[in-house]
C-alpha cells in the first residue's frame, strides 16, 4: 500500500510510503460432520484463498468455508492456500450404528423344527455378517437365518450378533425352551438298572430268618388250629356260630401277615 503525505504547493515536499498490511494465513481449521456431509471453516484475512477438496482445486474463493456431501464412510481432505502458506484437514463421515432385528424366544415340543430369520437395520447401508455361539443348529452368516430340525429336549439361550465390519455390533439374547410331547411322554420309562445285586452275608442271613420265620408260623398256625376243639370254651362258642375255624383261620392269617411284613420292612431298610 503506498501512502502520499502532503502536498507540491507552499514548499512541501511530497513524500511516499510503502507499508505492507500483515496477512494471516489460513489456520484453524475445523469440520461438523451429518449423514452425510462434511463443512469445514477456518480463519485468516486474506482477501481470497485456494482452496483444495480431494484432489479439486477452486482458486480466488473469499468465502472461509467449504461444505461438500459424500457417501457412507468417505473421507473429506480439505488443504487452503493463500500465496505461499497452506493448512489441511482430513475428517471422515462417521459410521452409524447397525442394529439387529427378528430376534424371538420360542417353545415347542421335541421333534419340532426351528427357523429364526434375523435381519438388521443401518443407515450406511453396510453388508451385515452374523454370527452366534449356538452350539446346535446352523446360521447362515449372510442372510441370518438360523435353522435346527428334530430339536431336543432342554432349554438354550444362545447369543446371535450382528457386525457391519465398522465397529458396531448388534446382539440378542434367544430363549428356546424344548419340552417332550405327548408321544414323548408316553414311550417314556424311568431308567432302571438291569444287573443282579449281590447281597451281602448280612442281608442272605436276614433272608433267610425270614423265610424261616414264616414257615414257622405256618406250622404253628396249623398246630393251634388242632387244639382248638380240646378247648371247652372255644368249642362253646363255636356252638354259638360267632367263633368258627373259618375265622379264627383269617384272623391268625391276618397276624402273621403283618409279622411276616415288619420283618420284611426292616429288612429293607437294613439293605437299602
Amino acid at each position: 500500500m503506498n501512502l502520499i503525505l502532503g502536498t507540491a504547493t507552499a514548499g512541501y515536499q511530497l513524500m511516499t510510503l510503502n507499508y505492507v498490511i500483515p496477512i494471516n494465513p489460513p489456520s484453524n481449521l475445523q469440520a461438523s460432520t451429518g449423514n452425510f456431509y462434511v463443512n469445514t471453516t477456518w480463519i485468516g484475512n486474506d482477501p481470497t484463498y485456494n482452496v483444495n477438496v480431494n484432489g479439486n482445486w477452486t482458486n480466488g474463493t473469499s468465502n472461509k468455508y467449504v461444505n461438500i456431501s459424500l457417501g457412507p464412510h468417505a473421507w473429506s481432505n480439505v488443504s487452503v492456500c493463500n500465496i505461499d502458506i497452506c493448512d489441511s484437514l482430513n475428517v471422515q463421515i462417521p459410521n452409524n450404528p447397525i442394529t439387529i432385528e427378528g430376534g424371538q424366544n420360542l417353545s415347542v415340543n421335541t421333534g419340532s423344527n426351528i427357523l429364526l430369520n434375523f435381519d438388521s437395520s443401518d443407515e450406511d447401508g453396510d453388508i451385515a455378517i452374523y454370527s452366534t455361539n449356538a452350539t446346535l443348529g446352523s446360521l447362515d452368516t449372510i442372510s441370518g437365518i438360523f435353522t435346527w430340525t428334530n430339536v431336543a429336549a432342554g432349554t438354550y439361550i444362545w447369543n446371535f450378533s450382528v457386525n457391519d465390519g465398522y465397529g458396531s455390533t448388534s446382539s440378542f439374547i434367544s430363549t428356546i425352551v424344548v419340552t417332550l410331547s405327548s408321544s414323548e411322554e408316553e414311550r417314556y420309562v424311568w431308567p432302571q438298572s438291569t444287573s443282579p445285586q449281590t447281597l451281602t452275608d448280612e442281608q442272605t442271613l436276614e433272608k433267610e430268618t425270614i423265610s424261616e420265620s414264616m414257615n414257622s408260623n405256618k406250622n404253628s398256625m396249623h398246630g393251634q388250629f388242632d387244639q382248638i376243639d380240646d378247648l371247652p370254651k372255644v368249642n362253646k362258642i363255636q356252638e354259638t356260630g360267632l367263633l368258627n375255624l373259618d375265622n379264627i383261620t383269617k384272623v391268625a392269617l391276618i397276624l402273621g401277615s403283618l409279622t411276616i411284613m415288619l420283618r420284611i420292612l426292616n429288612f429293607r431298610r437294613k439293605r437299602y
